[in-house]
C-alpha cells in the first residue's frame, strides 16, 4: 500500500500544489484481490499525477505495461556517495583466496538459494573461494543453512549479518566478484555498490538489472532462475582476473558518470523546479 502516497495526494488537492509520485514498483505481478482493487481505484489517480519519477527503465516499463498513462514521467536513479569508497577502482584489500560478497536482506526473492546451489557447483572448479554473506535474515537463514549442510559447503560460506557503512564497503573492497542472483530489483542499489568498489558483478538477468550491469561489460547476467547458468559465470570470472578487472574498473567509471548523488539530485531540483 501507498499510505503516504495516498495522503500526499490528498494533500496537494487540499492545497492546491503539484504532485509528484515516486511508486517503486513491484514486478511480482500477482497481487491479492485488495491489491488489484487498490490498483485499479487509486493507481489511476495516484499515476495521474503532475510527475511521476522511475528509477530505471524497467520501471518505465512497468508504468506502462500496467496500463498507467502518466501525464509526465521522469528517470532518476539512485545514487552513490563515490566518498565512501576508493576513488581509484584499482583499489583493494589484498585477501587469500577468492571471496564472492552477497549484500542483501536473507529471503527467497533475493536468491540467495540460488547462491548456495551455484557455490555446489563452483567449489568443484575452485577450491580456494569462500562465500561472504551480509544482510539481515528475514526468516530464511535456516532454510539457507540447511542446504549448506545438504550441500557440504558449511567451510565456504560465512554469514556476517547487518552491517554499518564501514564494515560493508570494507566487504566491498575486500572480495574479488560481487555475486547478485536476485529474482527481482527495481534498481538494484548493491550491484551499484559494488561496481563504485571497482568489482565486476555476475547478476539475473531480469528486471533492472541489466540497466545496472552492462553484461559482457562491467560484469556477466545468468539466465534466470538459473543456479548452472550462474555457476558457470561465477567460474569464468574467478579464473579470469584481468576480465575481473578490467569490468570492475568499467563499472567504477559507469557509477561515476550515472549513479552518483549528485547527479540525481541536479535531475530531482530541476524537475521539481520545472513543476
Amino acid at each position: 500500500m501507498y499510505c503516504s502516497a495516498d495522503s500526499a495526494l490528498l494533500a496537494s488537492k487540499i492545497k492546491r500544489k503539484p504532485f509528484v509520485f515516486t511508486p517503486y514498483l513491484s514486478g511480482i505481478n500477482n497481487p491479492s484481490f485488495f491489491g488489484r482493487a487498490y490498483r485499479k481505484i487509486f493507481g489511476n489517480a495516484l499515476f495521474n499525477a503532475d510527475c511521476v519519477i522511475v528509477i530505471s527503465p524497467y520501471e518505465n516499463q512497468l508504468v506502462h505495461d500496467w496500463g498507467f498513462r502518466p501525464k509526465r514521467i521522469e528517470l532518476v536513479s539512485p545514487g552513490i556517495d563515490l566518498d565512501e569508497f576508493c576513488r581509484d577502482a584499482a583499489c583493494c584489500v589484498p585477501t587469500n583466496g577468492h571471496k564472492v560478497l552477497f549484500v542483501g536482506r536473507i529471503d527467497y526473492m533475493k536468491g540467495v538459494d540460488l547462491l548456495v546451489k551455484a557455490a555446489k557447483e563452483v567449489v568443484r572448479e575452485i577450491k580456494n573461494v569462500s562465500f561472504m554473506i551480509a544482510g539481515p535474515d528475514f526468516g530464511y537463514k535456516k532454510e539457507m543453512e540447511k542446504m549448506i549442510k545438504e550441500y557440504n559447503l558449511k567451510k565456504y560460506f560465512q554469514f556476517f549479518g547487518a552491517l554499518n557503512r564501514a564494515e560493508l564497503v570494507r566487504l566491498y573492497k575486500e572480495c574479488d566478484l560481487f555475486a547478485f542472483p536476485s529474482r527481482y530489483e527495481a534498481f538494484g542499489i548493491v550491484m551499484a555498490e559494488a561496481m563504485a568498489a571497482g568489482k565486476a558483478v555476475v547478476a539475473a538477468n531480469y528486471s533492472a538489472m541489466p540497466n545496472v550491469v552492462k553484461n559482457g561489460e562491467t560484469g556477466l547476467l545468468f539466465d534466470y532462475n538459473n543456479h548452472k547458468d550462474f555457476a558457470d559465470k561465477i567460474i569464468l570470472l574467478l579464473k579470469d582476473e584481468k576480465l575481473r578487472k578490467d569490468m570492475g574498473q568499467k563499472g567504477f567509471l559507469r557509477v561515476k558518470e550515472n549513479f552518483q548523488w549528485h547527479i540525481s539530485v541536479d535531475k530531482l531540483e530541476q524537475i521539481y523546479r520545472r513543476i
